[in-house]
């Protein structure tokens, strides 16, 4: 008895250090989940109407320091991405963001270079905004899950033309942890290949992912190839450890659980809305599900009082992402449902 609470208390002392180590790393910006009200200042319907360039814009970002501070920015911005910014899609496309590193020393954004920002989407839409916190609920989920995740940090941007200077909207957005940045703090480097063999993942976080996906009722991944001529994977990152290829999502907005209006499940899979759940973790792993199952019930406190504390989520909202979720630790729950939904769906 005595022997394995010894046993216990040196794994969470572990733990313990290996997360406040992962934490001290964390760059500031990414070090605090409090939203961060920020004026973004450039000439956003060129750069909105140019969105099959690449061609970065000037632009200002301004926000008040801890200090109390006003601080002022130069960033370059450009649109980016695929489907949200199609112009059918979204009339306001995400937004990749390029500081000057040695400008944003000694600031929030030290050590930041390209950042990704996830944007509205629809610029006068508030149901877009509220699918904007769900996606940002989404990396939240995963990072309570494990430290190999992206980090996020929600911003709330008072957006301003500078060629329309008096038309100006406030909208919530989030900033994504830059790859490299996250391959530095889990000390790992991205793996950079076309495609990898199931048995060449970490076959425990491999599972956990596969349990995740399918508690958000996300299909749009893949742990084993990415697009053409792209390295792997879909919408999954791959960083090299000594065990084997460690895969991390990203990009949630086909999601069921953040139910954007644009998204559609894949035909192929004959699914009646992108809601439907259906497991996709792979086969390989099979044996590493009831593990990760235990995770997430050690974790589904956590999860609710995210959901909760959420900045900026209608009632009516939070209210839907948590009987989705009460749907998934139902399942989860029964052995039965486990092994009908879960194990015989695998890939």
């Amino acid at each position: 008895m005595h022997s394995n609470s010894g046993r216990l208390l040196i794994l969470c002392s572990c733990l313990l250090f290996a997360s406040f180590a992962m934490a001290k790393d964390a760059a500031p910006l990414f070090a605090d989940h409090a939203t961060l009200h920020v004026t973004i200042e450039a000439p956003l319907r060129v750069i909105s109407d140019q969105r099959d360039s690449d061609e970065y814009h000037q632009g200002k970002l301004r926000y008040v320091e801890s200090n109390g501070e006003m601080q002022e920015l130069d960033v370059k911005m450009r649109a980016r991405g695929r489907y949200r910014r199609i112009p059918d899609t979204c009339d306001f496309p995400p937004i990749r963001l390029n500081f000057a590193k040695k400008a944003v020393k000694k600031t929030l954004f030290a050590r930041q270079d390209k950042l990704k920002l996830i944007t509205h989407c629809r610029s006068r839409s508030d149901r877009h905004e509220q699918v904007i916190l769900r996606e940002y609920l989404t990396y939240r989920f995963w990072q309570e899950m494990t430290d190999y995740s992206f980090r996020v940090r929600l911003l709330k941007i008072n957006w301003i033309d500078s060629e329309r200077p008096d038309d100006a909207t406030e909208r919530y957005g989030f900033l994504l942890e830059d790859e490299m940045r996250l391959g530095k703090r889990i000390g790992m480097e991205l793996s950079n290949v076309r495609k990898v063999a199931a048995n060449s993942l970490l076959a425990d976080h491999s599972a956990l992912l596969g349990v995740y996906e399918y508690m958000i009722a996300n299909t749009d991944f893949s742990m084993l190839m990415g697009p053409a001529e792209e390295f792997c994977c879909h919408n999954v990152v791959l960083y090299k450890a000594p065990e084997g290829h460690v895969p991390i999502p990203y990009d949630f907005d086909f999601a069921g659980l953040v139910n954007a209006p644009y998204a559609t499940p894949n035909p192929k899979l004959r699914l009646r809305s992108v809601r439907t759940r259906l497991y996709r973790g792979r086969c390989e792993h099979n044996d590493r599900v009831d593990a990760a199952i235990e995770q997430f019930q050690s974790k589904r406190e956590d999860l609710y009082k995210l959901v909760d504390s959420q900045p900026g989520m209608h009632p009516k909202y939070r209210k839907s992402v948590k009987k989705f979720l009460d749907a998934f630790y139902k399942t989860i729950s029964n052995p039965k449902k486990v092994q009908s939904r879960l194990l015989k769906k695998c890939v």
